[in-house]
C-alpha cells in the first residue's frame, strides 16, 4: 500500500480545512474543553480535600500527580472514546453523502494516499482539540510543582490512543454510508474495546489474560504516570496498523467490485 506524501498532506488539509469551517467543529471544541476543565477542577477541589486531610493524617500522599494530571488524563480518555468516532464519521461517510466519494475513488491517488491522508485529517482535528485543553495541566506547572515528565508522557499516551480508535473508526466510516451509523458504531467498537476487561474476573485463566491484554485503558495507564514502556507503544500502533489495513481492504474489495 504506497502512499505519496504530497497527496497524503493535500487530502489532510482539506478535510481539516472542511471541518473547522463547520459549526458541528466548534460545537464538540466547546463541549469537549468544558468538559476537560469540569474534570481537572473537580481533581483540584478533591485534591484540596486531601491537603487538609494530610495534615491530620501522617503518611498521606499529596502528589498532583497521584491526585490530578493522571486521573485527568484517564477522564479524558472516557470523552475521546465518544469523541473521536463522531470526529471520525465524515472522514469516508460524508464524501458518499455530497456525492464526492467517486471522484475521490478516481482520482489519480492511490488507496494508500486516501486512507492516510484521511486517518491525518482527523487526527489533526482532534490534536487541536487536546493541545487547547492541555492548558489545565500545564496552569498546574506555573501555579505550583508537579512533576513535568507525565504530563508529557500523558500526553504522548493520548495521542496514541486517538489514533489507534481513529484508525478504526476510520474503516468503520469508508464501510458505512451514513455518517451516524459510522458515529455509533465507532462509539460501541471504542467502548468495546476500552471496557473488553470488565468480565475478566469472573472468567479467568487464558481468556482473561487476552481480554486485558486488548483493553486499550491498560496500555495508557503507565503513560499517564510518566512512564513509558515499548510493549504498550506497540500495541497501540499496532491498532492503528490494524485500522488501516481494515480501510484499506474495504477499499480494494469495492475496487474489485
Amino acid at each position: 500500500m504506497r502512499a505519496s506524501l504530497r497527496d497524503v498532506i493535500t487530502i489532510a488539509s482539506r478535510d481539516l480545512r472542511s471541518a473547522v469551517s463547520t459549526p458541528l467543529f466548534f460545537l464538540l471544541a466547546a463541549g469537549y474543553l468544558v468538559l476537560c476543565g469540569f474534570f481537572f477542577f473537580s481533581l483540584l477541589i478533591q485534591f484540596n480535600s486531601v491537603l487538609e486531610q494530610a495534615s491530620l493524617i501522617p503518611g498521606t500522599s499529596t502528589s498532583l500527580n497521584l491526585w490530578v494530571i493522571s486521573p485527568w488524563f484517564q477522564a479524558i480518555e472516557i470523552l475521546l472514546l465518544f469523541l473521536l468516532p463522531v470526529v471520525a464519521m465524515r472522514s469516508f461517510a460524508e464524501e458518499r453523502a455530497l456525492g464526492t466519494y467517486e471522484l475521490l475513488r478516481t482520482s489519480p491517488v492511490s488507496d494508500g494516499g486516501i486512507i492516510w491522508g484521511k486517518l491525518l485529517g482527523v487526527f489533526l482535528q482532534t490534536t487541536i482539540l487536546q493541545l487547547l485543553a492541555l492548558i489545565f495541566p500545564l496552569s498546574l506547572v506555573i501555579l505550583s510543582e508537579p512533576e513535568f515528565m507525565p504530563i508529557v508522557t500523558g500526553f504522548i499516551g493520548q495521542l496514541l490512543f486517538s489514533a489507534a480508535i481513529l484508525s478504526l473508526c476510520v474503516a468503520l466510516s469508508a464501510l458505512n454510508s451514513s455518517q451516524t451509523l459510522a458515529a455509533a458504531s465507532g462509539i460501541a467498537t471504542s467502548l468495546l474495546l476500552y471496557l473488553a476487561d470488565a468480565p475478566a474476573e469472573r472468567i479467568g485463566g487464558k481468556a482473561a489474560a487476552f481480554l486485558t491484554f486488548i483493553t486499550l485503558g491498560n496500555h495508557t495507564e503507565k503513560l499517564y504516570r510518566g512512564v513509558i514502556e515499548l510493549p504498550d507503544v506497540v500495541f497501540l500502533l499496532s491498532v492503528l496498523a490494524i485500522g488501516v489495513f481494515f480501510t484499506h481492504r474495504i477499499l480494494e474489495s469495492e475496487r474489485v467490485r
